[in-house]
C-alpha cells in the first residue's frame, strides 16, 4: 500500500504544468516503464498477429492486406505493431496518442529486431534503415503518419479508415469519453471496417505494488477515486465489461468478437477479499472479477 500511495502522490506532482516535461525522463531512467524487454517485444508481436488471426477466423478479412488505412488509437512509444504491419504489407497507417512519447532511437532498435523475425511465409518486406532521413521522414517513407497530441475527436475524415486498433488504452478514459470514442470509431470507419481492441480491466497499480489486490480500485467510491486517484498522467476508469457493452447502445457497431477473459478462482478470491464499495453492488461477480476484455466491432 505504501508503494501505491507513493505513486499516487508522484502522479499528482508530475501533473503540475511545470513538471509535466519530467514525465518521460522519469519513465525512461527511473521507473523503466517505457523500456522494451525481449519479453514485452514478443508479447506485442504476438498481439499484433493475434489481431489479424482473429479477424481472418471471423471472416472479416485481412485488414493489413486490404490496402485500407489503419489507425492506431494510442500508439505509445515503441511502435512495434505498426512497424510489424508495415513488414506484412500495410500501405497507410495513422498513429495517434495523447502525448508524443515515441523515442526514435528505440523505434529504430525495434525495427532492426522486427527485421530478424521470420514470419512463416507471410510478406516479409524489410524495414529500411533511416540513413539521413529525420524520424518523421522515415515514418513517411513507411506510409506512417504520427499525430500527437491527439485523442478525441479522432483526427480523420468520415468513413476513411479500414481498421482502428486500440491496445491497453480504453482502461483510462471516463465513461463519457468511452461512449464518445465508440461514436468516433463509428464515424471514422468505412462500412465493413473493424475496431480491434484489448482492454485490461484490473487495477494496474497492483503491477507495481504486490501488496495490492488486482481489484483494489473497486473499494473506492467514484467521488473518492476521481478526487484522489485520477490525475492527468494516469486515470483508470474502473469500467467493467457490461459498461463497455452498454456504451455501444444504438451505434452502428456490431460485436463480431466479444471475449471477456473468464475470472480464475484466484481472481474471484481476490475480489472476495475486497470491501467492495456500494457503487459496484449491482454488478455480477464475474463481471467485477473479469481481468481482460478483447473485442472486434464491425461497422454496419
Amino acid at each position: 500500500m505504501l508503494i501505491f500511495m507513493s505513486r499516487i502522490v508522484a502522479q499528482h506532482v508530475l501533473s503540475l504544468p511545470g513538471l509535466r516535461r519530467l514525465q518521460q525522463p522519469i519513465r525512461k531512467w527511473i521507473t523503466g516503464s517505457v523500456r522494451v524487454t525481449s519479453t514485452t517485444f514478443q508479447q506485442r508481436v504476438d498481439l499484433a498477429l493475434m489481431y489479424l488471426s482473429c479477424c481472418e477466423k471471423a471472416q472479416l478479412g485481412n485488414f493489413v492486406k486490404s490496402g485500407d488505412t489503419i489507425l492506431d488509437h494510442g500508439a505509445g512509444w515503441h511502435l512495434t505493431v505498426p512497424l510489424l504491419y508495415y513488414r506484412l504489407g500495410a500501405k497507410r497507417q495513422i498513429l495517434t496518442d495523447v502525448l508524443r512519447l515515441v523515442e526514435p532511437a528505440l523505434v529504430f532498435h525495434i525495427a532492426r529486431e522486427l527485421n530478424r523475425l521470420q514470419l512463416d511465409g507471410k510478406c516479409q518486406r524489410p524495414l529500411p534503415e533511416p540513413g539521413d532521413l529525420t524520424f518523421d521522414q522515415w515514418l513517411a517513407e513507411l506510409g506512417i503518419s504520427f499525430i500527437a497530441p491527439a485523442f478525441l475527436p479522432i483526427p480523420v475524415a468520415d468513413a476513411s479508415i479500414g481498421a482502428i486498433l486500440s491496445t491497453g488504452v480504453l482502461c483510462y478514459p471516463t465513461r463519457e469519453e468511452i461512449r464518445f470514442t465508440f461514436q468516433e470509431v463509428a464515424r471514422a470507419l468505412k462500412p465493413g471496417g473493424v475496431f480491434v481492441c484489448s482492454v485490461p480491466l484490473f487495477d494496474i497499480y497492483s503491477l507495481y505494488d504486490t501488496s495490492l489486490s488486482r481489484f483494489n480500485f473497486l473499494r473506492y467510491s467514484k467521488k473518492t477515486w476521481d478526487r484522489w486517484f485520477r490525475t492527468s498522467t494516469l486515470s483508470l476508469n474502473r469500467l467493467r465489461v457490461s459498461d463497455f457493452l452498454a456504451a455501444l447502445h444504438e451505434l452502428p457497431l456490431d460485436p463480431v468478437i466479444w471475449e471477456p477473459t473468464p475470472p480464475s478462482d484466484t481472481d474471484l478470491q481476490a475480489l472476495d477479499r475486497i470491501p467492495l464499495h456500494s457503487d459496484f453492488a449491482n454488478y455480477a461477480r464475474d463481471d467485477l472479477a473479469c481481468p481482460y476484455l478483447f473485442f472486434v466491432l464491425r461497422k454496419r
